[in-house]
């Protein structure tokens, strides 16, 4: 829609603006696109002189897009050799379940 039209276009004029990178990275969360959110936020959390409780906040929405998109579930296996049960079975129904 035009909100994500406006968007796009804000990051194509500046997209290192912090407001910018938080609005792109919670329309990218909300639209399903957790690897972008991730990205947008990654970014931002780069930037210096963002007050701590910005810092948890972006460091938790992180964490949550990464666990639903199974980066979480990726990063864990390579570390450990192990998955959980729990997180092989949403991963195989994310991705190959129809409906989903």
């Amino acid at each position: 829609g035009e909100p994500a039209k406006l968007l796009q276009k804000a990051l194509a004029l500046d997209a290192q603006n912090e407001k910018v990178l938080a609005l792109a990275g919670s329309a990218a969360l909300e639209s399903g696109n957790y690897r972008a959110a991730v990205k947008h936020w990654e970014a931002l959390l780069a930037k210096p002189g963002l007050p701590e409780e910005v810092r948890r906040a972006l460091t938790a929405g992180i964490a949550r897009a990464k666990e639903k998109s199974g980066e979480a579930t990726e990063a864990r296996a390579a570390l450990t050799g192990t998955v959980r049960i729990d997180e092989l079975l949403d991963v195989i129904f994310r991705d190959f379940c129809i409906g989903k």
